[in-house]
């Protein structure tokens, strides 16, 4: 009879070790942690540049040091960029001691010879990785979505709670006792180029809706048609 107990005992603990409802939480909470680990550990070593800092009349000017960065020896020898070393492929290693928020456009002043020096500006957005080490700077156009009359839509989007926070609403809607038709279009550019920024493209059509709450002094119905443009 004990034996029996006791064999019921290692069953019963076998079981509910075997079958833990919470193990997959755990895994993604563990997953979660370590991913934090790894992003804090990356950018312990790396400055932060944002659009806020180096926009478009204040841009980040590149210096000797970071042309330096580069792999390639004229780059580095000279510091400027060429059509021998176009600045598409090299900008982003010289950068490579910043990490910025993604989805925002930081402007980047440099050199760029072409039988003499002329400076230049392009624009870089920051592209977040899993692993932190896999995550890098691109060379982007400057994309705007302009409201249009086109309703084809090439691309679709539904905006959800998290978006509305990151755009500095308290709810998940924009409020149009607070807001106008112009700060909602500002509000959807800045989501959309946050999420989508690598996959827009000239001449796209978005389809993007969302809740609104409230009235104000204009109309604004979801959903609303965007045309990707290049400024």
């Amino acid at each position: 009879m004990k034996l029996l107990t006791n064999l019921l005992y290692i069953f019963f603990a076998f079981a509910i070790v075997a079958c833990d409802p919470l193990a997959d939480f755990r895994d993604d909470l563990d997953d979660g942690l370590e991913q934090d680990d790894d992003w804090f550990i990356y950018i312990s070593d790396r400055i932060l540049a944002t659009e806020a800092e180096f926009g478009e009349n204040s841009p980040y000017v590149l210096a000797d040091e970071d042309y330096e960065r580069s792999s390639n020896e004229a780059v580095a020898k000279y510091g400027n960029f060429s059509d021998s070393a176009p600045f598409e492929k090299y900008l982003p290693e010289c950068i490579s001691h910043l990490f910025g928020n993604p989805g925002e456009l930081v402007t980047m002043e440099f050199v760029y010879y072409a039988g003499s020096s002329i400076d230049s500006t392009c624009f870089v957005t920051f592209v977040r990785e899993t692993p932190a080490d896999s995550s890098y700077w691109k060379v982007v156009p400057n994309f705007v979505l302009e409201e249009t009359e086109l309703t084809k839509a090439t691309n679709k989007y539904t905006l959800i709670g998290s978006d509305y926070t990151m755009v500095g609403e308290g709810y998940p809607n924009f409020d149009l006792r607070y807001n106008t038709r112009e700060q909602i279009m500002a509000k959807i550019n800045t989501i959309i180029k946050s999420k989508f920024m690598l996959d827009l493209e000239e001449g796209q059509i978005w389809e993007v809706e969302f809740a609104t709450y409230g009235q104000g002094e204009e109309v604004v119905e979801s959903p609303m048609y965007f045309e990707v443009e290049i400024q």
